[in-house]
């Protein structure tokens, strides 16, 4: 078992963000990739369509076997904390680029001790590129270039899909928090997790195991002692991210930055029928063409990316049009009850509202047939 122990001010810096972006889905995708024994149930579908994708061949041989020993499983090397949420490929890549020399030379060394330290099936050598990574920037331009291309064709023809699913959590999620708080919600998350005594015990968890919670945190925050292994936050609050690829409860804790705060990733795929219909969607491609023949191409679009709340400005960059134009299309679907708007401090944003939802997801159409 794993604890996260919480204090008042912890729990003040708890939130729910609805998704870090492709290039995280990305990270864990490529670990299913990597390990092909890795539930068929939910993600068979998904690897069909990869392989079927242009670069799909590429990224299923190629760069997830030569980074199985990173990414089998979850991903041991920490790039979560240290870009954050990125809403692109485009954008994940030029983090990659961006990271600190020191900072990500602690996250590697992190992601050897934690090696050396394996549990079973776990290879007791990284790449010797790897501990280059940091000061070398031929090095890190090709890892950055490879992981954008993994990105896009393992992601990207099914992010619209993915991040439909993830806002349909996160609406569940808040609807928990408003009626349960903090408490409440932490203890109805997900099944291997619960609430008890002030800490979130976490019955199935990734990495965190007696024999090497030192060495994911060599600074003293975790405690290991009996079968429990405890991480106290200290102040620095806990950010849940669902995640479509995530397989296991995995905690994120950066070594490099001691007041950010801790980032536990929770699988958010765990039916097969919601499986089914997310990697069917886009392949059988009838509810985007019913759409976009409805609303016009570029409004479906718009529909699409609203999955994830953002600005008028942020609509018309990824729609490539006018900020006039966006503006039109978000009122028009606005005035058709297909999107809401609220303002977030000085911003405006747009919001896909559960008809919208209803239409992107095909539920009449999926519903048509039956179960």
């Amino acid at each position: 078992m794993f604890r996260i122990r919480f204090t008042s001010d912890d729990l003040a810096r708890t939130r729910v963000v609805t998704s870090y972006g492709p290039y995280a889905e990305a990270l864990f995708g490529l670990g299913l990739l990597a390990d092909p024994r890795a539930n068929g149930a939910l993600f068979g579908g998904w690897r069909q369509r990869v392989a079927a994708t242009p670069g799909g061949e590429m990224a299923t041989r190629g760069w997830a076997g030569s980074l199985g020993r990173l990414l089998r499983g979850e991903p041991i090397l920490d790039l979560f904390t240290l870009i954050g949420p990125v809403t692109t490929a485009e954008e994940g890549a030029q983090a990659v680029l961006r990271i600190g020399r020191d900072q990500l030379r602690a996250e590697v060394d992190a992601a050897a001790r934690w090696a050396m330290a394996n549990g079973p099936g776990v290879p007791r050598a990284l790449p010797a590129w790897l501990h280059r990574l940091h000061d070398d920037r031929d090095i890190r331009s090709s890892f950055a270039t490879a992981l954008h291309a993994c990105c896009r064709a393992t992601i990207d023809p099914h992010w619209s899909g993915i991040r439909i699913h993830l806002e349909n959590e996160a609406s569940v999620v808040a609807r928990v928090l408003a009626q349960r708080g903090v408490a409440g919600l932490l203890d109805n998350l997900h099944p291997a997790m619960r609430w008890c005594d002030g800490a979130l015990e976490v019955c199935e968890v990734t990495h965190v195991t007696d024999q090497i919670a030192t060495a994911l945190f060599p600074h003293g925050e975790v405690g290991a002692g009996g079968s429990t292994s405890e991480l106290r936050l200290h102040g620095r609050g806990l950010v849940l991210v669902p995640s479509v690829f995530c397989q296991r409860i995995t905690p994120y804790l950066s070594v490099a930055d001691h007041d950010s705060p801790a980032v536990l990733f929770y699988p958010a795929l765990r039916d097969v029928r919601e499986a089914y219909r997310l990697w069917t969607r886009h392949a059988l491609g009838s509810t985007h063409k019913a759409l976009a023949a409805l609303l016009g191409t570029t409004r479906s679009a718009a529909l699409e990316i609203l999955a994830v709340p953002c600005t008028t400005t942020q609509l018309a960059e990824r729609l490539r049009v006018s900020l006039a134009t966006a503006s039109h299309h978000a009122t028009v679907l606005r005035d058709a009850g297909l999107v809401t708007t609220r303002r977030h401090g000085s911003a405006v944003l747009h919001i896909v509202s559960p008809l919208g939802l209803s239409l992107l997801r095909g539920d009449c159409a999926s519903g048509a047939g039956g179960d």
